[in-house]
């Protein structure tokens, strides 16, 4: 089964930093091919 690809726009609370928000979504992906630009 093929991993899903595409784009999630995250509307980050500003204590939460752009590691963090990764690390959560890799977390609920069950994934480390995540990242920011």
């Amino acid at each position: 089964m093929a991993a899903p690809d595409g784009l999630l726009v995250v509307d980050k609370d500003p204590g939460w930093t752009s590691h963090d928000v990764v690390g959560r979504v890799r977390r609920l992906a069950a994934t480390r091919k995540v990242g920011h630009a």
